[in-house]
């Protein structure tokens, strides 16, 4: 074979890597990317009331959104005064009725996700819960990312501080 021809033929294989390579960061960069957390919604001296928060930090808009969890773990995180109605609440978060049609890049869909307080509890306070959020592109690539649920107060890190007035 000419050193000519292998020249090309190795050229040829250097454009083709650099192309596959240039599209999967394409895809990796262009792509929704979603992620949940708990969030304290407000805090006082009776209770504390939590959201779950569902975030699109990627640059596209990403389609049936839908939060899954191992129901028997969901439910070893219920504290033992959380009532039917609550739990049946925290439950649809993890359903088909919690899937969420669409969110856009840079936009939340929130829900209530029970409380920590005097009389009526929801989830075992610092309680962890492993999700997996699968969801679409808008050309129904489609995405599974696991993470896990921490239930506690997120006004403050480490879980104290000063009343705001």
């Amino acid at each position: 074979m000419e050193p000519t021809v292998l020249i090309s033929l190795i050229a040829v294989l250097v454009s083709l890597l650099s192309y596959i390579f240039a599209r999967r960061s394409w895809r990796e960069t262009y792509r929704p990317i979603v992620t949940a957390r708990i969030e304290t919604h407000a805090s006082g001296n009776m209770a504390t009331l939590f959201d779950i928060v569902v975030y699109n930090v990627g640059n596209r808009p990403a389609t049936d959104i839908r939060l899954t969890t191992n129901q028997n773990m969901l439910e070893d995180a219920f504290d033992g005064n959380a009532s039917e109605k609550l739990k049946s609440e925290i439950k649809a978060c993890f359903s088909n009725e919690g899937t969420i049609p669409l969110l856009h890049p840079g936009n939340v869909a929130t829900n209530g996700f029970g409380m920590a307080g005097v009389k009526e509890k929801g989830l075992k306070y610092g309680s962890k819960i492993p999700i997996v959020i699968k969801y679409s592109d808008l050309n129904r690539q489609k995405i599974k990312s696991k993470q896990t649920l921490i239930f506690r107060d997120t006004t403050y890190f480490a879980g104290s501080g000063w009343a705001k007035e």
